[in-house]
C-alpha cells in the first residue's frame, strides 16, 4: 500500500502564507521548502509547472478557505448589509493581529502575476466570484434581479479587497469597517434602488 504524504498539502499552505506577506516574487521556492519541510526532491513531482504552479494552488486553496468563511457568515446573519458587516469585521481582526502583514490571499498574488500568467488569472478570478456568490445569493432574496444582485455582490467583494489595500498601508483596520458600514447602507436599501454608484452617492 503506497505510503501517503503530505508534502503536496504542506507545501501549498506554507507558500499560500508566505505569497500574502511577501508577495509572490519575495518568497523564493527554497524559502517555502524550509517553512512547509517538504522534501525538494519531490517538488516538481508534485507541481510540474514549477513556481507558478504552486500559486495557482495556493490561490485556489487560499479562495476556499475564504469561501467557507463567508458562507460560514452568510448562516449566521439575515441581510446583506449584516454579512458584509460580519465578513470585514473579521477581515479587520485578522489583520489587525498579524500586525498588518497579512495582505489578501489571492489579491497578494493577482496583482503580482496575473497580467503574465492566465491560470494565475483565471484562478483569482474564480476565488472572487465564489466569494461574491453567498452574498449574490442574499441579494437575490430581497427581490432583485440575478444581475442586479450579482453586480451589487461583486461590487461589494471590491470595495473590502480595496479597503483591505488601504487599511494594510495606512495599518488602520477601521477603513475595512468604514467601507462595510457604507457597503452596507448600500446593500440593504429597497431592491428599487438605482444602480450602486448614484447609491453610494447618496450616502455621502
Amino acid at each position: 500500500m503506497p505510503r501517503t504524504t503530505t508534502a503536496r498539502s504542506d507545501a501549498i499552505a506554507a507558500a499560500a502564507d508566505l505569497f500574502r506577506r511577501q508577495g509572490y516574487a519575495a518568497t523564493g521556492l527554497e524559502t517555502i521548502l524550509a517553512a512547509s519541510g517538504a522534501p525538494k526532491g519531490s517538488f516538481y513531482h508534485h507541481f510540474p509547472g514549477g513556481k507558478e504552479d504552486l500559486a495557482t494552488e495556493a490561490i485556489r486553496y487560499s479562495g476556499d478557505r475564504v469561501a467557507d468563511r463567508i458562507r460560514y457568515a452568510a448562516a449566521a446573519t439575515s441581510t446583506p448589509g449584516e454579512l458584509v458587516t460580519a465578513v470585514a469585521a473579521a477581515q479587520a481582526a485578522e489583520l489587525r493581529d498579524s500586525a498588518y502583514a497579512c495582505g489578501c490571499p489571492v489579491a497578494t498574488i493577482a496583482l503580482e502575476r496575473a497580467g503574465q500568467s492566465e491560470v494565475v488569472a483565471q484562478a483569482a478570478d474564480k476565488a472572487f466570484r465564489a466569494w461574491a456568490a453567498p452574498l449574490a445569493s442574499r441579494l437575490r432574496e430581497t427581490e432583485r434581479s440575478e444581475q442586479d444582485a450579482d453586480r451589487l455582490a461583486r461590487w461589494a467583494v471590491a470595495n473590502l479587497e480595496g479597503a483591505l489595500l488601504l487599511a494594510r498601508a495606512a495599518h488602520d483596520a477601521t477603513i475595512i469597517t468604514d467601507a462595510a458600514a457604507l457597503t452596507a447602507a448600500v446593500l440593504d436599501r429597497p431592491a428599487e434602488l438605482p444602480n450602486p454608484t448614484r447609491a453610494a452617492a447618496d450616502l455621502v
